[in-house]
């Protein structure tokens, strides 16, 4: 029996493996897989397990590839869905933006500002970042990404995604006079 993370990459990766030249967006290098591991699967052991299992990126690749297989009109994995192009390939540029999007969407919600200026490029910066933050070894970072050395990950992609959400030292203390007042 295959894991729920086998199945995605399978179905998912054959595509986009003949496309990783052409389409350099991708996650998934050529001779490389990542599997994708299902967070919270099922059978759930409480309510909150059930609620965190829709962030799952298993159950929410699988569930794109379901929905739009019927409209699609390319083998890329994102596919437009506006009336006018819809299935055709989806552009970098669009990819682009709902990127953006989506990662200023998700600080805004948290109540977070996000670091820096946010653009399709630095999701690599703020997901190996976070990891980190989380407890990632450097070392699965580096694989994963790519990179020969952490020097690459310091040097140029990674950001403080703690501090932005802190008041800054002024902020502080302004607020600590303000309030003996």
């Amino acid at each position: 029996m295959y894991s729920n993370s086998t199945v995605v990459r399978s179905s998912i990766t054959r595509s986009l493996r003949s496309k990783a030249h052409s389409f350099g967006f991708f996650v998934i290098h050529i001779n490389q897989s990542v599997d994708l591991e299902s967070f919270h699967p099922p059978p759930f052991a409480s309510a909150e397990d059930e609620r965190l299992n829709f962030l799952c990126p298993v159950q929410a690749l699988r569930c794109y590839v379901n929905r739009t297989r019927p409209l699609r009109q390319s083998d890329q994995l994102f596919v437009c869905h506006r009336t006018r192009t819809l299935g055709q390939p989806l552009s970098k540029q669009r990819l682009s933006h709902w990127i953006v999007d989506t990662v200023s969407t998700a600080y805004n919600g948290a109540g977070l500002p996000p670091p820096g200026r946010v653009a399709a490029h630095s999701t690599r910066g703020l997901a190996t970042s976070w990891a980190l933050f989380r407890g990632a070894s450097m070392s699965d970072i580096c694989t994963v990404a790519s990179w020969a050395t952490p020097h690459t990950f310091s040097r140029f992609y990674h950001l403080n995604v703690v501090e932005p959400a802190l008041p800054s030292l002024g902020t502080r203390v302004l607020e600590g006079v303000s309030s003996h007042r």
